[in-house]
C-alpha cells in the first residue's frame, strides 16, 4: 500500500517463478485438501522470488525503499505495526522519534502522503480485515482489538475503506472460500453467512 506503482519485472526467464505459479493455478482449479495452505505457501515464494528479481536490478533505487528515506520515522512506523491496536497519538509517536508534535507531523506527511493519525487508521483496518477472513472472532472483539472503542465507529470506518461493512465482507470472503471448496469458520456474531444477516 505504500508503494506509488505497480512492481512491473519480465520474469518470463525465471523458472522457479512459472513452476511455482503454475502448481499454484492448478491447486485452485481443483482444490483440495490444504489447498489454502499450499497456494499461500506457494504466492509467499512467488513474491520472494519477485522481489529477489527486483531488488537485484533496482537496488536502493527500488521504490520500496522510498517509504523508509527518512530514517527518523522508523521508531513510529514500527510502533504502528508492531501493535496497531495500540493507543498511538500524534504526540506518543513523536515522542518515539525525538521530534516535536510539529516537525514529526510534518515531516510524516512529507514522507508518506498522509498523516500519522491517517496512516494509523489504514494500518488497523488492514489488520481487521485480516482478522474478518482468518479468525472466526466476533466483529466487536475484532473492533476492540484493532483499537475502536466503539463497533458503530469501527463499522463506519471500514466500509468507508473497503465498500462493505465488516460483517458483509466476511460473509463475502467465506463465501469465496466455499465456492473454492473450502470449509467456512461457524457464523460468528449471529451472523449466517449463507444469508449475510444478522
Amino acid at each position: 500500500d505504500r508503494l506509488p506503482d505497480a512492481l512491473v519485472e519480465d520474469l518470463s526467464e525465471s523458472d522457479r517463478l512459472r513452476h511455482a505459479f503454475a502448481f499454484m493455478v492448478e491447486e485452485l482449479v481443483q482444490p483440495s485438501l490444504g489447498t489454502q495452505e499450499v497456494t499461500s505457501a506457494l504466492m509467499k515464494q512467488c513474491l520472494a522470488i519477485l522481489l529477489r528479481i527486483h531488488l537485484k536490478e533496482r537496488g536502493v533505487c527500488s521504490p520500496i525503499f522510498e517509504a523508509l528515506r527518512d530514517p527518523r520515522l522508523v521508531p513510529a512506523i514500527a510502533a504502528v505495526l508492531d501493535a496497531p491496536g495500540g493507543q498511538h497519538t500524534v504526540d506518543s509517536l513523536a515522542a518515539l522519534c525525538g521530534m516535536s508534535r510539529a516537525g514529526f507531523a510534518e515531516r510524516f506527511s512529507a514522507t508518506f502522503g498522509e498523516g500519522p493519525i491517517e496512516y494509523l487508521q489504514r494500518a488497523r483496518l488492514q489488520l481487521a480485515a485480516k482478522l474478518l477472513t482468518s479468525s472466526p472472532m466476533p466483529v466487536k472483539v475484532i473492533s476492540d482489538s484493532v483499537g475502536y472503542a466503539s463497533r458503530s465507529y469501527f463499522s463506519h470506518a471500514f466500509k468507508a475503506a473497503y465498500g462493505y461493512d465488516p460483517s458483509a465482507y466476511r460473509a463475502r470472503a467465506t463465501a469465496f472460500a466455499k465456492s473454492m471448496g473450502q470449509e467456512p469458520d461457524p457464523p460468528v456474531d449471529g451472523v449466517s453467512f449463507e444469508s449475510g444477516r444478522s
